[in-house]
Formats: structure tokens, C-alpha cells, sequence
């Protein structure tokens, strides 16, 4: 049976994601999510692995990550947006981690010319791997869209 804590956290990890995609309170979002860690502290789960916990596997340490990229990607953050989504693929591969990985690593391309052309590489990488995570081969609709953005990018770079 898995313990209450847990339960609790993967609550606090749903109102928390769906604050931070419709209804744009972010303070929220991070209260919610800073109170799913905390469950999840509490149940003394393997540190380094928490997905491959023997008494309790779970991936919601990773969807924390996640979550809280994404926070930090709808507050125009890209920087720590991109570190904790890559925490989070380090902790557990997953389709929708790598496709706002790509998404983050996009805003970084807008922001910063410097480094755009790797940027961009990057993230066209990271939605290569959302792809290959996926049931079937076939691209979700978001996956496609900002391929779709990414490849305009890299046009207009090599235009220039």
C-alpha cells in the first residue's frame, strides 16, 4: 500500500502543475511544490534514485524538477528553467521533460545570440529525444510546434 505522504505529494504536484499552465499564479505553484518535497522528504526515499526505490519507487521527486522548471520557464527565467529540467531528465527520462527542455533552451536562443546556434541544436536534440520517449514515433502536436519554431530559427540564423 503506498504511504499517505506520497498521495498528498502527487496532490500538491497536480495543483501545482495545473496553476503553473493555466492559472499563471506562480507563488502558488512554488508553495504547492515546496510542500510536495517535503512529503517526499519525509518518506526517506533513496536520495541519488527515488524512481528506483525499493519500498516505494515513484517519479515524483523528477516531476517536482519538472514542475518547477516549467514554473520558472512561465516566469521568463530560462537559465533555471533549463537547470532544473535537466535535473529532471538526469532523474528520470520522460517525454514532457525533454519537450520543456527544448522549450526553455528555445527562450535561451531568443535571449542570447552568443550561443544561439548551439542553443538551438540543443534543443532540436532534446525534442529528438521527447520524440523517441513517446508510445508511437509520431510527434505530439507541442513537440511538432516548436520544431516547427526551432527549424525557422535556424533558417533565418544561416540567412544572415
Amino acid at each position: 500500500m503506498w504511504p499517505l505522504g506520497l498521495i498528498r505529494a502527487w496532490g500538491h504536484l497536480g495543483l501545482a502543475i495545473t496553476i503553473a499552465e493555466r492559472d499563471g499564479n506562480l507563488a502558488a505553484a512554488h508553495a504547492h511544490l515546496d510542500a510536495a518535497s517535503a512529503l517526499l522528504g519525509d518518506l526517506g526515499l533513496d536520495s541519488e534514485d527515488p524512481a528506483s526505490d525499493e519500498r516505494f519507487p515513484t517519479r515524483a521527486a523528477a516531476a517536482i524538477l519538472e514542475c518547477r522548471g516549467l514554473a520558472h520557464l512561465r516566469e521568463g527565467r530560462p537559465d533555471d528553467a533549463i537547470t532544473e529540467l535537466e535535473r529532471a531528465v538526469s532523474q528520470f527520462p520522460y517525454s514532457s521533460s525533454y519537450l520543456e527542455l527544448a522549450l526553455a533552451l528555445e527562450q535561451r536562443a531568443l535571449a542570447s545570440e552568443e550561443t544561439r546556434e548551439e542553443t538551438v541544436a540543443r534543443a532540436l536534440r532534446m525534442l529528438d529525444h521527447a520524440i523517441s520517449l513517446r508510445p508511437s514515433d509520431e510527434p505530439s502536436v507541442p513537440i511538432k510546434q516548436a520544431m516547427e519554431r526551432l527549424m525557422r530559427l535556424s533558417k533565418r540564423m544561416q540567412a544572415r
